[in-house]
């Protein structure tokens, strides 16, 4: 899921050189990314903003994620991994991570924990 604090509009680079372009995400809105739409709407029917049927997923081992503006300059990154300081339960067991502050660097393991089973996407956990 992807969380948007400022209004700019926004392109998502994917794996493999691949992009997902969002035009334009309000502040604290969110954005959900699934590689199928219609097993993701099985799990989560009651979710709105999602971009569906991605030609990507994201390595259970970790990878790098960026979101650049219009000019391709990198407005936020995280390098997340499977491994410590990121939460390990998380590894393919169906449990997502999410960021704990968004006020603070994301880009940092401990700054990110396991939550529920098949997570909480669109929404933010308090």
């Amino acid at each position: 899921m992807l969380a948007r604090v400022s209004s700019r509009r926004i392109c998502i680079p994917a794996a493999q050189d691949e992009t997902v372009t969002v035009e334009l995400l309000w502040p604290d809105s969110y954005l959900v990314l699934a590689r199928d739409k219609i097993k993701f709407k099985a799990v989560h029917p009651y979710v709105k903003n999602l971009l569906g049927n991605l030609t990507f997923g994201l390595s259970r081992e970790g990878e790098s994620l960026r979101v650049l503006d219009p000019q391709n300059k990198i407005i936020d990154r995280v390098d997340y991994a499977s491994v410590a300081p990121w939460p390990e339960t998380a590894g393919g067991t169906g449990y997502t991570i999410e960021l704990m502050d968004v006020s603070r660097d994301n880009n940092r393991g401990e700054n990110w924990r396991a939550v529920s089973l098949f997570g909480t996407p669109g929404t933010r956990r308090e």
